[in-house]
């Protein structure tokens, strides 16, 4: 059974370039950064029909679809935000190209995220605490940690199958989504909840 308490292992937001995190962005103070595996895998081998090996690079370039998902959610975001969503954009990208497994993108005063998250696949740890969201955008199904304190969230997509810890506390939600079997970890308090999901 999945344990409710109301300590949360805080993430660090404000990374630097580390041999164990080389991918975190300065950002004037504000968390946006990245970490990246130690081994980013090599060329596939392939030997076609006549016998000859050909080598096919893995591609590490977003594709054009999620380049214009990332555009339109710049565009579309009030004035104010605009170089924090350029960030972002770059962060998520960046995750996308290193296959990085960590992405922090706390304190940013964020109203929405791009929906195309999900397309982090190798992602396991996502931090969106203290911002100014009110709903979250399908996560990655490879998701293992997810922290959303501090927001304005009034419900939550379908958690992923992976999830093993949850913070959610300081929001506005009246309910949450099933549980998975994985989840070990609840932080909810301070939201206006009058059901619990079954804990397995």
């Amino acid at each position: 059974m999945p344990q409710i308490s109301s300590f949360f292992r805080k993430i660090n937001c404000l990374s630097s370039p580390t041999e164990e995190n080389p991918a975190a962005l300065p950002t004037d103070g504000h968390a946006i950064s990245t970490a990246v595996p130690r081994e980013i895998p090599g060329p596939t081998r392939l030997r076609s029909s006549n016998g000859v090996i050909r080598h096919v690079m893995q591609s590490l370039t977003p594709d054009r679809s999620l380049d214009q998902k990332l555009a339109d959610w710049v565009k579309e975001c009030p004035l104010n935000e605009t170089k924090t969503r350029k960030r972002v954009s770059a962060a998520i990208k960046k995750t996308l190209r290193t296959r990085a497994k960590r992405l922090s993108l706390h304190s940013l005063s964020l109203t929405s995220l791009p929906d195309c998250l999900s397309a982090l696949t190798s992602l396991e740890e996502l931090s969106l605490g203290r911002n100014h969201l009110k709903r979250l955008p399908p996560l990655p199904t490879s998701l293992k940690i997810l922290s959303a304190e501090h927001n304005h969230l009034v419900n939550l997509p379908n958690l992923p199958l992976t999830l093993t810890e949850l913070n959610v506390t300081d929001n506005e939600l009246t309910s949450l989504p099933v549980f998975p079997d994985t989840l070990t970890t609840l932080v909810a308090s301070q939201n206006f909840l009058t059901t619990i999901p079954p804990l397995t």
